[in-house]
């Protein structure tokens, strides 16, 4: 009976210091969730920016510079699928205000996201109302909105001034007007003037001086013996090959090149976790799946224009 009560004593203190170790478990920061939200949100846009906007670039490209081919002709041949990724990189643009404006943001107060003490992002609202045709941001959406055009206009610029000298004639060749005033847009940006705050740095703390005392100079001198060290032989060794590892299609983790593998998908290019029909097709409906040799299979969406 003793024992009994033993045990039940100790577990009733385990119960109730777990109970308290619980209690006490400090809750997620809704600011931090903002900002790591807005940060993740704006990353897949731009992936998927520079995907899509990179193979037109990369089309017109090659109309321009293929030998003995008729650049009109190619351009013109190129021109629909580029319109379609064009209508697709507006849904995504549409779709990415639309979560900001429902995201995990909307648990702080919109001053805070744009303050300078707190998120920061009227830097950004600043210079959206330098952009050729500017975005007032006055709620969530709005920022969605103006957030979204600077991410456009400057994985844009990047694909052109870093990658691809070319790229203003390429969208012309194919047809983005769209991705030609993003170019515009970049400009603007980098033309605004933001202003600058002031930071005062404390300069470092002196530190004391010390005196050293004077060494006591020994009165008879002795000899001191200079040891001789013979030189240790180098030894060489030889390098051994790191082993590389090799994507393999089909143990359900993507890899390499792979665009799929089993349940898993690329999600590099997808605005979700989960990738969907929306984020490769023309429109939404319908459903993915994986072939295996580890590419996407689009029979199952409804619509047309499916590209990975």
């Amino acid at each position: 009976m003793r024992t009994l009560a033993i045990v039940l004593l100790v577990v009733f203190l385990a119960v109730d210091a777990h109970a308290d170790d619980v209690a006490v478990r400090p809750t997620s920061d809704p600011v931090t969730a903002c900002q790591e939200a807005l940060a993740r949100a704006s990353r897949q846009l731009g992936d998927g920016i520079r995907r899509q906007v990179g193979r037109c670039i990369a089309a017109g490209v090659r109309c321009l510079t293929t030998d003995g081919a008729d650049p009109s002709a190619c351009c013109a041949a190129a021109a629909p699928r580029c319109h379609a990724q064009q209508l697709k990189l507006a849904r995504d643009a549409q779709r990415f205000a639309v979560k900001v404006a429902s995201g995990c943001c909307t648990r702080i107060a919109f001053s805070t996201v744009l303050d300078a003490n707190g998120l920061g992002f009227a830097s950004a609202a600043h210079t959206c109302q330098c952009l050729p045709a500017p975005t007032e941001v006055a709620d969530l959406r709005s920022l969605g909105t103006c957030v979204g055009r600077l991410v456009d206009s400057a994985t844009t610029r990047l694909l052109a001034v870093a990658e691809v000298p070319r790229a203003a004639e390429a969208l012309a060749c194919v047809g983005l007007e769209h991705e030609l005033d993003a170019l515009e847009a970049s400009d603007a940006a980098a033309a605004c003037d933001h202003p600058t705050p002031t930071v005062t740095l404390a300069g470092p703390t002196p530190m004391p001086t010390r005196t050293r005392r004077p060494r006591r100079t020994p009165t008879t001198p002795f000899a001191t013996a200079s040891p001789t060290v013979a030189p240790t032989p180098t030894l060489t060794g030889i390098p051994t090959p790191s082993p590389t590892s090799t994507p393999v299609c089909g143990n359900g983790i993507v890899e390499g090149d792979e665009e799929c593998d089993g349940r898993a998908y690329d999600t590099d290019s997808c605005l979700e976790d989960v990738c969907t029909c929306d984020d490769f097709c023309d429109d939404a409906g319908g459903r993915l799946a994986c072939r295996r040799d580890c590419t996407i299979d689009f029979s199952g969406c409804r619509a047309g224009g499916c590209e990975f």
